[in-house]
């Protein structure tokens, strides 16, 4: 998908550069573009193929990474919800 291409490469400079302003930025557009499969995953449950379980696991891990990042920026309470909303998901791709 172009959009984890497009929004990786930027995430990776910014992190390179110790910008986290711009990780989180970007990480926040990235959580924009999340299909209503994974926003609303507990409706889809269980989820039926392959490509599902993937694209849920791959916002999950998205969400661990942003956590890592509010957390390291002094944002502990977006760090929690970051990382409830990464083992939901992660759970759900089980």
């Amino acid at each position: 998908m172009y959009f984890r291409t497009y929004y990786s490469e930027r995430i990776e400079k910014a992190f390179a550069e110790g910008n986290r302003k711009k990780v989180i930025d970007y990480g926040e557009q990235l959580m924009s573009t999340m299909p209503d499969l994974v926003k609303h995953v507990e409706n889809h449950l269980p989820l039926q193929s392959v490509e599902q379980k993937e694209l849920v696991k791959f916002y999950g891990r998205a969400y661990g990474d942003l956590g890592n990042t509010y957390k390291d920026d002094g944002q502990q309470q977006k760090a929690d919800e970051c990382y409830r909303l990464k083992d939901k998901l992660l759970n759900a791709a089980e």
